[in-house]
């Protein structure tokens, strides 16, 4: 990967070892070879090593649901490969993550003992990495190998320990590849990474169990927790047990269907009361959804329906190809309200869901339509940016266009309707008031709003198919619709 742009991210890089390793190559590439762009053309390597699927499932009391895929390595592999694609986003060669199997280094004999155990004395992040090995080791060898009946605890511990030397070995095979881990390390050869979004301690899919809330919230916990909490129940996939889910009476429906956080059959009122708290929600394999009159008709099922500037249902009146700013619908769409002293002010009049379809499938690799939830966006605020100091900013919006409508102090953050729940209201670009240029460059920039909306962790991008519809809570989450490749054909 050249490094010819990589000052422009350390800024956003914080201080500590990598960031003194943006800085250091900072100094190489002035000192580089000039070469032609086009020179750049490998890959990005990324390294992660994980424990074998089927040594981690080997026992009835594994903390896992079973020996086949679930949901949390699905989740997980998404996460990933999300990865992947955000580094192709910045950089065109994009990016390949290999995974290797740790399983069958278990019955290796060591390369050198002596050279390992002064690895892990000299090297203070191959030594969290070892912990790291031997914690978890101890938790699943415990029922594979149990203390008693000839195995005392002392060989046991050796044993564990010996196992995460060969770990550490089996990682330096792969020389050329960036290293990820998700355990501890010092982030100065490897890089430590979280595939899901809960700051508990079992991170890994073959540590734990998902679990899905109705508000769209993920957590992670042991199958004996898992199974001995009345607020979940065991959800299978295929025809084994997949994950858990928060029990609901909004997963109930008349029809048999299968809800995976992404819903065929439309109960309007239960994916209104799901849209609420955990948009996008996705409905496939719709028939008639090009009917104009019954989309309407459907519409109507959710609430009273707020007609847009030009017709309803409204038609997309965007024809230009680059990307659409990320926004709510009807920052512009307003009413006048009485203030305590008389006085009048014009302030929003905010569709609460939207309805959308497409007429045509879209491409795999282009024209998405893209929608982030405030919640997910606020979960991954930057410290120096907290949702304190955002509720306390505002924005003046002025424009020509629909009836050259002029707002001021509209709040970045405001209260939910119903829940008071925070959500942000924000539309690309954003000036906000009261502060210096600098300020709000970095509030909305750098490593702020504009990429956590954009961030693949939290946006969910849609590639449409025929009897797709999407509903979204309009207060909750904002939307936008990427560029158009040359020669797309897309409708929506």
């Amino acid at each position: 990967m050249e490094l010819s742009a990589v000052s422009n991210i350390s800024r956003a890089i914080d201080k500590g070892p990598l960031g003194t390793a943006v800085s250091i190559s900072e100094v190489i590439c002035r000192f580089g070879l000039r070469r032609r762009h086009d020179a750049c053309s490998s890959d990005v390597k990324f390294l992660l090593g994980s424990l074998s699927p089927i040594y981690r499932k080997v026992t009835a009391s594994s903390p896992v649901l079973g020996r086949l895929l679930d949901k949390a390595e699905e989740f997980d592999l998404a996460d990933l490969n999300g990865l992947c694609a955000a580094v192709g986003d910045v950089y065109k060669p994009s990016a390949k993550l290999t995974i290797i199997s740790d399983g069958l280094v278990y019955n290796v004999w060591a390369y050198g003992d002596a050279l390992c155990s002064w690895l892990l004395k000299k090297t203070e992040g191959t030594c969290l990495t070892h912990c790291g090995y031997i914690k978890f080791l101890e938790t699943y060898l415990r029922h594979a190998y149990p203390i008693g009946n000839g195995q005392p605890k002392s060989k046991f511990k050796t044993g564990t320990g010996y196992i995460s030397k060969q770990l550490l070995r089996r990682g330096d095979n792969f020389c050329d590849h960036l290293r990820l881990f998700i355990h501890p390390s010092t982030d100065e050869t490897s890089l430590s990474i979280s595939p899901f979004p809960t700051s508990i301690g079992y991170m890994t899919p073959w540590r734990c169990n998902i679990a899905f809330g109705t508000n769209g919230s993920v957590t992670t916990m042991p199958r004996e927790d898992s199974d001995s909490n009345p607020a979940y129940e065991l959800i299978c996939g295929e025809r084994w047990p997949s994950y858990y889910r928060e029990t609901s009476e909004p997963f109930n429906w008349i029809s048999t269907v299968m809800c995976e956080s992404l819903y065929p059959c439309m109960e309007a009122t239960k994916v209104r009361y799901l849209a609420e708290p955990n948009s996008p929600i996705i409905l496939r394999g719709l028939s008639q959804t090009r009917d104009r009159g019954l989309f309407v008709k459907k519409s109507e099922e959710f609430g009273m329906t707020l007609p847009g500037k030009m017709q309803m249902p409204t038609d997309s009146n965007v024809l230009s190809s680059e990307w659409i700013p990320f926004h709510f619908d009807g920052l512009f769409k307003t009413k006048k309200q009485i203030l305590e002293d008389g006085s009048e002010k014009l302030v929003q009049n905010l569709r609460r869901y939207q309805f959308f379809t497409s007429v045509t499938p879209s491409p795999k690799d282009t024209c998405f339509t893209l929608v982030t939830p405030s919640r997910l966006v606020f979960q991954r605020l930057p410290e120096d940016i907290p949702l304190s100091r955002l509720s306390e900013l505002t924005r003046t919006v002025s424009i020509c266009a629909f009836d050259a409508t002029t707002m001021t102090d509209i709040s970045l953050v405001v209260p939910h309707l119903t829940t008071r729940k925070p959500c942000l209201h924000y539309h690309e670009p954003v000036v906000i008031d009261r502060v210096n240029e600098s300020e709000s460059t970095s509030i909305c920039n750098i490593t702020g709003i504009d990429s956590l909306l954009h961030d693949r962790r939290n946006c969910h991008f849609r590639a449409w198919e025929n009897g797709d519809i999407l509903v979204s809570a309009n207060i909750t989450a904002m939307h936008t619709r990427s560029d158009f490749a040359s020669g797309a054909t897309r409708e929506q």
